[in-house]
C-alpha cells in the first residue's frame, strides 16, 4: 500500500510544482494522511489481534475461557487416550491457536514429551476437541485469535478419580 501511494504522490509531483506552495504542503499532508489511514485499516483488518492464555491468566475473562478450553481437552483425552502414554507419565507443553468462531488454527509443542508419538497425540487431541467454544461479544471486540499454552499431562487415572461429568461440557 505504501508504494502504491508513495507512486501516486510522485505522479502528482509535476502538478504539485505549478501550485503554490501553501496548497502544495495541503495536498501532501493530505497524502499523507490518506496513507496513514490507509495502512492503520490494512493492520486492523489483517493483522489480527492475539491473545495469550495461560493457566495463571488473571483477566477473568480470558481465565473463564482457559477452564472451558481444559475441560474440553480433558473430554476429548479421556475419549482418545494415546495407547503409548498409557501406564507412563509423561507431559508436553502446547500452544492451541483458536480462532474467534472456536477452530484451531495451528498447534505448537512448545516443549516435547521426548517422545514424537506423544507429541503427534498432543496435536490430535487439540483437534479432535475441536471445535472450541466461540468468543463472546467482548472477547471478539478484544481478539481475533487466543494462544492457549498449557501443560499437556499424562498420567494413569484409577478408576475411582475418574470424572465422569467432564465430558458434559456443551458443543457450539
Amino acid at each position: 500500500m505504501s508504494l502504491a501511494l508513495s507512486l501516486a504522490a510522485a505522479l502528482c509531483v509535476p502538478a504539485l510544482a505549478q501550485t503554490p506552495p501553501a496548497a502544495q504542503e495541503a495536498t501532501s499532508a493530505e497524502l499523507l494522511r490518506q496513507e496513514a489511514e490507509i495502512t492503520r485499516r490494512v493492520k486492523e483488518e489483517l493483522g489480527p489481534k492475539r491473545g495469550f492464555v495461560t493457566a495463571a491468566t488473571r483477566d477473568a475473562e480470558l481465565a473463564a475461557y482457559y477452564r472451558r478450553f481444559s475441560a474440553r481437552v480433558e473430554c476429548a483425552a479421556d475419549k482418545n487416550y494415546p495407547a503409548e502414554a498409557k501406564g507412563r507419565a509423561l507431559s508436553a507443553v502446547a500452544t492451541v491457536s483458536v480462532l474467534a468462531d472456536g477452530r484451531v488454527e495451528k498447534v505448537e509443542i512448545d516443549r516435547g514429551s521426548g517422545d514424537s508419538r506423544i507429541d503427534d497425540a498432543v496435536r490430535a487431541l487439540a483437534q479432535a476437541a475441536a471445535p472450541y467454544e466461540g468468543f463472546s461479544a467482548p472477547l471478539r471486540a478484544r481478539f481475533r485469535v487466543l494462544e492457549i499454552t498449557s501443560r499437556w499431562q499424562f498420567a494413569p487415572v484409577p478408576a475411582a478419580q475418574a470424572r465422569p461429568d467432564a465430558c458434559a461440557v456443551p458443543r457450539p
